[in-house]
């Protein structure tokens, strides 16, 4: 039988862990990675609505979905976002190929299928 879960159970469940994500050892070194927590369900919704609605889009800001989202998901080793939106231009200038690999795992671990990026992206 199933186990219905409290509100107060809901809210205490630690349901944000992170994830190492393996960067190339030749740009970074051996063991490297960037440290990515899943976005919170507010975080999501501010994206959606940054890129969906025409707020912002890829025409006004090359890469921006790409860099919102490393910049709600990426963290360092004490949990702290790494990245802020000042920081945008700056990181999309490195490796197009390692940002891919980043941005596809942070993708996946806050829930966006490939299908919504480039649904988000084209409005």
């Amino acid at each position: 039988m199933a186990t219905v879960i409290t509100k107060e159970a809901f809210l205490a469940a630690e349901d944000r862990p992170t994830v190492d994500v393996p960067l190339p050892a030749e740009f970074y070194g051996d063991g490297a990675v960037a440290l990515l927590r899943i976005m919170s369900g507010a975080e999501r919704a501010e994206l959606e609505k940054r890129f969906a609605t025409g707020e912002t889009t890829v025409e006004s800001d090359p890469g921006g979905f790409r860099a919102a989202l490393l910049v709600a998901t990426w963290v360092d080793a004490s949990g702290e976002p790494m990245w802020t939106a000042k920081d945008a231009a700056a990181m999309l200038a490195k490796n197009a190929k390692t940002i891919e690999l980043i941005v596809e795992e942070a993708a996946e671990l806050s829930g966006f299928r490939k299908k919504d990026v480039e649904e988000l992206e084209k409005n």
